[in-house]
């Protein structure tokens, strides 16, 4: 799935659950950073595995990554 994909799924979340698809996204990044936050080596050696462009994968980048994984 691309980038652009899984904005689009994102924003068909917000769609079904009739909030602003910035809000979607907004709580994404805090989840993201709170799970990033953890101390457990297992957990980060997964977060090490999410390709992204800057420090903290995207929620796009996330969504992306986690559909390529579950489409194999």
């Amino acid at each position: 799935m691309s980038q652009e994909k899984a904005r689009k799924a994102l924003e068909t979340v917000a769609l079904r659950n009739g909030i602003p698809p910035e809000t979607v996204i907004r709580e994404i990044e805090q989840t993201i950073q709170t799970a990033m936050a953890s101390s457990d080596p297992t957990i980060q050696s997964r977060w090490a595995d999410i390709p992204r462009s800057g420090d903290v994968p995207t929620p796009e980048e996330l969504v992306a990554y986690l559909a390529k994984r579950l489409t194999g």
